[in-house]
């Protein structure tokens, strides 16, 4: 509902109109729309009439006020309906973490190529590595308002993207896999310090290659230790609850092959959990019991094995790697045993070659070292 008020000028009496627009979602202050010069009475509710019918259409946008959030919100809730729960929890968290708490206020007809460009040379001046992703979702959001014609350029596209290499020297540079000798530390170290269930996680990670949300989600009937075969059919994932759901993609789901010492391990866990779940009070013969699970017999979060991995690594003197480091170590010592590139993609379970190759085949120091003999021993002159 519009109300009229009349006040005084150099040229007279005017009239001027204010009709509450909304709610701004990010402040919670009411939103008005006010605008004056009108001679008449008559003349301003003409006016507010039809911006009035506007605000009541459902599609109706206030461009000249639309802050980045309110188009972040309208984004974000056709967005959700494309991706999965987990996919959409980590863009919605660097939203709220990264990008809203610097632009979500600002009308976005304002922001300008100068405060994007600043804002991408401070993520990349702290360090933050993925500067560049999180900069790609600001794009998106100007890009959805200049669809629904809230603005007519992305300041975005005319940004100098700072070049990745040049940042390499404030990075804390190290490799994310172990050799074979750290390796073989890190598991001896675990299996007689750490819990055995832990040790059996670990080992697994190393010797397949799997997610640790792949392996959290297993349940025994996925394990055949006739074929020496685990069944990858589904994944752990956050929304922030812990929930299964079908893998990361569809090569993901997949047959991985396991190495007689780690399946021997696996049986001698699955003879102690029965115990432990037995004392507890739990159906330790279901066909659907969980190879890890924690409080409750439930799925852990991928997120709490990061302490005991912590403390192997701390225990054992080796250098700091992540839970997904032993991906990376079980891919790059796939490669320096001889493992043909497409079999290490199908147990991987990556949909295209490339990525096997980019990101996981590191070459280790000692690959390194036999690079000019390999070379010579074939162009032998």
């Amino acid at each position: 509902m519009a109300t009229f008020r009349k006040y005084k000028t150099k040229k007279g009496m005017l009239w001027r109109y204010q009709i509450l627009v909304g709610t701004d979602t990010v402040t919670g202050k009411r939103k008005y729309k006010t605008k004056g010069g009108f001679y008449t009475k008559k003349e301003a509710k003409l006016a507010a009439d039809e911006i009035e019918k506007k605000i009541n259409n459902t599609n109706f946008l206030d461009n000249e006020n639309i802050t980045f959030g309110e188009v972040y919100e309208r984004w974000v809730t056709n967005y959700k309906l494309t991706v999965k729960n987990s996919t959409f929890h980590v863009v919605e968290l660097q939203y709220k973490s990264r990008i809203l708490p610097i632009l979500g206020d600002k009308k976005i007809n304002q922001i300008t190529t100068i405060e994007c460009q600043d804002l991408i040379n401070f993520w990349y001046s702290i360090p933050l590595k993925n500067y560049k992703a999180i900069f790609n979702l600001i794009t998106r959001i100007f890009k959805y308002a200049m669809q629904l014609k809230i603005v007519a350029n992305d300041p975005t596209s005319s940004v100098i993207i700072p070049k990745a290499s040049r940042q390499f020297d404030k990075l804390q540079t190290s490799r994310n896999y172990y050799t074979k000798d750290e390796l073989k530390t890190f598991l001896e170290y675990a299996e007689k310090h750490e819990k055995y269930k832990f040790y059996v996680l670990f080992r697994l990670l190393a010797f397949s290659g799997m997610r640790k949300s792949e392996a959290l989600a297993l349940t025994w009937n996925d394990i055949d230790f006739d074929k020496s075969q685990i069944t990858i059919n589904k994944t752990l994932i956050s929304t922030p609850k812990i929930e299964v759901s079908t893998p990361k993609t569809k090569n993901s789901n997949r047959i991985v092959f396991i190495d007689k010492k780690t399946l021997a391990v696996l049986k001698e866990w699955r003879l102690e959990q029965k115990k432990e779940l037995l004392q507890k009070g739990f159906n330790a013969l279901s066909v659907n019991q969980l190879v890890f699970s924690g409080r409750n017999n439930s799925y852990i979060p991928p997120t709490t094995i990061i302490s005991p991995m912590n403390k192997i690594i701390k225990g054992s003197n080796l250098p700091h790697i992540t839970v997904h480091g032993l991906r990376h170590t079980y891919a790059t010592l796939a490669a320096q045993g001889g493992m043909v590139v497409k079999q290490l993609q199908a147990q991987l379970g990556h949909s295209k070659v490339e990525v096997t190759l980019d990101v996981y085949t590191s070459i280790t120091d000692e690959q390194r070292k036999e690079t000019a003999k390999q070379y010579t021993s074939f162009v032998n002159f």
